[in-house]
């Protein structure tokens, strides 16, 4: 049976004991690793204890805490509210990623930051459906994108409800919908995990790895959907 063909329930049974297994092989490696370079080097550099791998692993923890990642910030079971909405350190990491791009402009300072939720889901762009049996249409999960892709999506809700058969309406990412989140805590550990191998593609120019890879498999993520929202967008619906 093809992937594309499962069930979301299948997707889940199938994939989520494969990611409990690769974020428990990621969290030993990473573990041991801290474990055999400390107990290598820093007894014999600084005269410090040997660590334990349950320490080892705890600092690898911490160092991805104090030192983070890139900013898709998830907050525990969904949490939104102001608290959240703003971050000195992700305000810093923006303005370094931003100056390392206009190097020329190095010295000029942001005198003003903007903060909120961003409404996504596992395709990371928006997909339609109906409900109300079929009286009402929707579009969400634009993900930051809603003023260049929400005129596509409104337009596309609006043949929902016309029962419109086009090119348009016959894609597969606008007839189908995105796989749902896991419950808490394996969503956290995912969109961690996954926040972690984002990055590291991000330092490999864009090449993904396995965890990534067997993601897009699943249908998770941008890789094989989003482009039907760009180019094809455009010419579907006639956008300038």
């Amino acid at each position: 049976m093809k992937i594309e063909n499962m069930t979301t329930a299948m997707k889940w049974m199938i994939f989520a004991p494969l990611g409990l297994l690769f974020i428990a092989l990621f969290a030993f490696l990473g573990g041991e690793i801290v474990r055999l370079l400390w107990n290598w080097l820093l007894p014999q550099l600084f005269g410090w204890k040997e660590v334990t791998f349950w320490q080892a692993l705890g600092l690898l923890a911490l160092c991805r805490i104090l030192f983070g990642g890139f900013d898709a910030v998830y907050h525990y079971a969904s949490g939104v509210g102001q608290r959240h909405e703003q971050s000195a350190e992700s305000s810093a990491r923006l303005a370094a990623h931003f100056f390392s791009v206009f190097p020329q402009l190095e010295g000029v300072r942001f005198s003003h930051r903007w903060g909120g939720a961003i409404d996504t889901c596992s395709r990371f762009f928006a997909f339609v459906g109906t409900a109300k049996g079929g009286d009402v249409a929707y579009a969400v999960g634009h993900t930051g994108l809603g003023i260049g892709a929400s005129r596509f999506t409104a337009s596309l809700a609006l043949d929902r409800l016309a029962g419109v058969d086009s090119e348009a309406t016959r894609l597969q990412a606008t007839r189908t919908l995105p796989v749902p989140f896991p419950p808490e805590p394996l969503r956290w550990a995912v969109i961690q995990l996954t926040r972690n191998r984002l990055a590291a593609a991000d330092r490999r120019a864009g090449k993904r790895g396995i965890w990534l890879r067997a993601l897009d498999r699943a249908g998770v993520g941008p890789a094989e959907r989003a482009p039907v929202f760009g180019a094809n967008a455009r010419r579907l619906y006639r956008l300038p």
